[in-house]
Formats: C-alpha cells, sequence, structure tokens
C-alpha cells in the first residue's frame, strides 16, 4: 500500500457569498477536486466560503431576467464548489489577522 505524506493544510476564508466569492471558492478548489467536504487533496487548501444570505450563490446580472420570466429561476443557480465548506447565513463581522481568524456571527 501506497503512502502519500501530505504537509499541514492551508485554511483559505472567501468572505462574502457572491457571484465573486463563489467564483474565488470555485477556483481555488478546481486544481485538485479532492474527495470530501472543505477540504481539496489537490490543492493542499482547506477552503471556507461564507455569506450571511440564508440561500445559495446566485448569478445577480441574471436575476432582472429572471423575474421578468424570460428565464427559469434555476438559471441564476451558480455552481457549488465541489469542496469548498459553504456557510450560509453567517455574517464575517472581524478579521483578526495576527490571529488568522474570521470572526463571525
Amino acid at each position: 500500500m501506497d503512502s502519500v505524506s501530505r504537509g499541514p493544510r492551508r485554511r483559505v476564508v472567501v468572505v462574502g457569498g457572491g457571484m465573486a466569492g463563489a467564483r474565488l471558492a470555485g477556483q481555488l478548489t478546481a486544481a485538485g477536486r479532492g474527495p470530501g467536504t472543505g477540504a481539496d487533496a489537490g490543492t493542499g487548501l482547506d477552503v471556507t466560503l461564507v455569506g450571511d444570505e440564508p440561500h445559495a450563490p446566485y448569478n445577480r446580472v441574471l436575476l432582472a431576467d429572471v423575474l421578468a420570466g424570460r428565464y427559469a429561476p434555476e438559471v441564476v443557480t451558480l455552481p457549488a464548489a465541489r469542496t469548498a465548506r459553504v456557510l450560509r447565513g453567517v455574517r464575517a463581522v472581524r478579521i483578526d489577522r495576527g490571529r488568522r481568524r474570521a470572526v463571525c456571527e
């Protein structure tokens, strides 16, 4: 059986669950697409997306067209970052750079 030595995982917190935050989380986790939640085996990153809205990220640009009936509602849903941990309805209120922590409520 082969053994793979992995160094310490680096944690990344993406604050903001909108289009840009979802895109960044997706890009950070895209390299390896490792199994599980919150950890990407290929990049060595543990990515968490924090957003204060209670629903999944969506494409706000197309929202007016959905409301006008031009597109179905599912068109605005953004693909989830497969291995990022997503915290919905959680607000980041402070970044403690010295302790490398995001303080949320």
